[in-house]
C-alpha cells in the first residue's frame, strides 16, 4: 500500500489511528454528557430517541474498530458526533470533547 504524505503512514494505519481517536472522543463526550433542564421545543421522547441513536452509533464504531473495519468505524463515529453536536447546538445537552475543560463537576 502506498504511503500517505511524507510521513510514510499507510492508509490502513491512518484509518485505524483516526478511528481509535474518534471512538475515544465519543467516550469522553458520553462520560460528561448531561441533559439540560428547561423548557425544550423538542419533547423528552424525541431527545431520548436521538441520544439512543448516538449511543448506538458509538457502540457500532467500537465494534467496527475491533473487527478491523476502521473506515466504517469512522463513519459511525461521525454520525454519533453529528447527533451530539446538533443536540448541543439546540441547547438540549452539554458535554465535553477531549481538550475541553470540564468545569461542570
Amino acid at each position: 500500500m502506498p504511503p500517505i504524505g511524507c510521513l510514510g503512514v499507510g492508509l490502513e494505519e491512518e484509518a485505524v489511528r483516526l478511528a481509535g481517536k474518534y471512538v475515544a472522543n465519543l467516550d469522553r463526550a458520553f462520560s460528561t454528557l448531561e441533559v439540560l433542564e428547561g423548557p425544550h421545543v423538542v419533547g423528552e421522547e424525541a431527545l431520548d430517541y436521538v441520544l439512543d441513536l448516538a449511543k448506538r452509533y458509538h457502540e457500532d464504531a467500537k465494534g467496527f474498530l475491533r473487527s478491523g473495519r476502521p473506515l466504517t468505524s469512522i463513519a459511525a463515529s461521525s454520525y454519533a458526533e453529528g447527533l451530539l453536536d446538533a443536540l448541543r447546538f439546540l441547547g438540549l445537552i452539554e458535554f465535553k470533547w477531549p481538550g475541553e475543560e470540564d468545569t461542570s463537576r
